[in-house]
């Protein structure tokens, strides 16, 4: 199965059970097979905040399905922001980095966002070292 992550509505709260913190990520769920109940097969989806992403992508991932981000292919960040360097960890997670700043999001458009806001206020120095 693949699973789409996209951003959610703003001011959507995390879905996980008495968690109220803004979500980050939504998940759409692949329309299910399942139909002995007689009911029409439904895309669901859920919403998750900082906290609770990684434990749900890994489980996911874990469990053979995939991820996919439809924000984007952090790839094509390479192209539009030269000097910084893009990668990803192993639960996920985004991370850009220059000398003397790294920032991170979940999904290419989070970490789009915040290459941007690092541009306009923390120029790269001229010797290449971390400020």
């Amino acid at each position: 199965m693949i699973y789409q992550a996209t951003l959610p509505p703003a001011g959507a709260p995390c879905d996980r059970d008495f968690c109220a913190t803004d979500a980050l990520v939504r998940v759409i769920f692949p329309r299910s097979g399942f139909d002995a109940d007689g009911s029409a097969p439904a895309h669901g989806t859920w919403d998750s905040c900082d906290l609770h992403w990684p434990e749900f992508r890994d489980a996911t991932v874990r469990n053979g399905h995939r991820i996919t981000d439809t924000t984007g292919d952090p790839r094509r960040l390479l192209a539009e922001f030269p000097g910084w360097q893009i990668f990803r960890s192993d639960l996920g997670r985004l991370y850009a980095a220059r000398p003397g700043v790294t920032v991170y999001g979940w999904l290419t458009a989070h970490l789009r966002t915040e290459i941007l806001a690092c541009q306009f206020t923390t120029p790269p120095r001229a010797d290449g070292g971390a400020s």
